[in-house]
């Protein structure tokens, strides 16, 4: 499985609109006018650049049957792959989908209700951009919840029986023992400040049955 620690770095420069492959999509970002196709609010785009990391984060991007490199090396090759990814997701299958929802939808409503002799209405929906924006909100939403049931990251039923606020807290619970169970841990354990080796089971029953044969005997 991906490694939280490796990866999250991506999520985060991504957030921050920080792109490392920005010169392979450049192309797929801006029209022909020098604009933007997204359009919609950035919230979303981060949304659904949240719900690939979550299915990301939950696969092996590493071929298990390869050999297995160094944990320098896996930490590169994971953070590299994540930010490809995710760029990717953005800009090819997020850009059109807010391309359609906030451009091409609207045009169609409009171009429907004018045949049907509605054209207050369809100019209305054209020039309010409110339903246009609700609807990426609401569309990139659902794919974060729809990763999260996928996944099995939580567990979505929690909702309906903690609460949302509780629902919250869990998930930063669960995301920071994740984060906390891949650091790096001593290679050595303290056994109870003595330096003397550990006796092995076998030996300290050993030494228990020798015990209790010397106590029957002082008793007898």
């Amino acid at each position: 499985m991906t490694k939280l620690l490796f990866t999250i770095w991506s999520l985060g420069l991504n957030l921050f609109g920080i792109n490392i492959f920005h010169i392979c999509f450049a192309n797929s970002m801006i029209d022909e006018d020098g604009e933007e196709f997204i359009t919609g609010p950035q919230l979303c785009s981060n949304i659904f650049a949240c719900g690939v990391y979550i299915i990301i984060v939950n696969e092996r991007i590493f071929p298990s049957s390869f050999r297995k490199p160094t944990s320098s090396v896996i930490c590169v090759y994971e953070f590299l792959v994540t930010a490809f990814i995710l760029e990717f997701s953005v800009a090819c299958i997020w850009g059109p989908i807010d391309v359609l929802i906030m451009n091409r939808l609207p045009d169609v409503i409009c171009h429907t209700l004018s045949a049907m002799k509605c054209e207050e209405t369809g100019e209305w929906i054209r020039k309010n951009q409110w339903l246009s924006i609700n609807s990426t909100i609401g569309v990139s939403c659902g794919f974060l919840i729809f990763s999260l049931y996928v996944t099995r990251a939580i567990e979505l039923s929690d909702i309906w029986e903690y609460g949302l606020v509780e629902f919250f807290n869990q998930t930063k619970l669960k995301l920071l023992n994740r984060f906390l169970s891949e650091l790096p841990k001593a290679d050595y354990e303290i056994q109870n400040n003595c330096q003397c080796p550990s006796k092995s089971k076998k030996t300290r029953k050993s030494h228990q049955s020798k015990t209790r044969r010397r106590r029957k005997r002082s008793s007898s």
